[in-house]
């Protein structure tokens, strides 16, 4: 099943009912962790946080460079490696989904943590680029899909 299979169910029926497939929908994205874990997020997320391959400095502010208009805005972001969005989806699939709700909600993550790349831009001051190690809180939206992830702490390495 995909995100797009998913969502459609959440129109047709009640929550109990949706529920069961998105419990389900999340099994299977973890038995696939290495193809399917992108389907457990929003593109808008995987937009913000994720590259292909290799996550490096140079990718993360090529990022940060298209979200902040060049510069000239405001924008924050961390760039994570797939491995731990792999990891991430594993952990909300055996931790949080059978008790997540019908409303956005923040879960701590304890075993999904790695590498991450942080881009702050101040607008037409520069770019400040950090890189470590960090634990994360994930948030998932109303439909079970994560669309937030933040450091919730960070070692500098």
């Amino acid at each position: 099943m995909n995100q797009a299979t998913l969502l459609s169910h959440r129109d047709d029926g009640d929550w109990k009912d949706y529920h069961k497939l998105l419990r389900k929908f999340y099994q299977e994205v973890s038995d696939q962790r290495r193809t399917q874990y992108q389907q457990a997020y929003t593109a808008a997320f995987l937009t913000r946080h994720a590259v292909e391959g290799t996550v490096t400095k140079q990718k993360a502010l090529d990022v940060a460079r298209v979200r902040s208009n060049d510069g000239t805005r405001d924008f924050e972001s961390t760039i994570v490696t797939p491995d731990l969005l792999a990891a991430v989806v594993l952990e909300v699939n055996s931790r949080f989904i059978a008790g997540h709700g019908a409303a956005f909600q923040t879960y701590q993550l304890r075993e999904a943590s790695g590498q991450l790349i942080h881009v702050s831009c101040k607008a037409n001051q520069g770019f400040l680029v950090r890189q470590g190690k960090g634990s994360f809180n994930v948030g998932l939206n109303e439909n079970g899909i994560i669309n937030h992830l933040e450091a919730s702490s960070y070692d500098n390495l």
